[in-house]
């Protein structure tokens, strides 16, 4: 059924989805930035963070595609 091409796609992908520790080290190592108060740096925790979701969000909405495109693959040779 799986081409060996289509399964270490697929196994590929599996990492990736897997892969989020680095975003947790990320978090972490944000909360621990002290701010202090200041609104700049309050600020600039915020737009990093919503560019860190923004892109998960991204790489999630590849994934979506990607695995769309292999089932595709899957159901045309079955």
């Amino acid at each position: 059924m799986d081409t060996p091409l289509l399964k270490d796609i697929l196994e590929k992908l599996d990492a990736v989805n897997r892969e989020n520790a680095y975003l947790k080290n990320v978090l972490d190592t944000m909360e621990k930035l002290p701010a202090d108060g200041n609104p700049e740096i309050v600020n600039q925790k915020i737009v990093s963070l919503e560019h860190i979701v923004s892109c998960r969000e991204t790489t999630n909405q590849q994934m979506i595609a990607a695995y769309t495109k292999a089932l595709q693959m899957i159901s045309e040779t079955t």
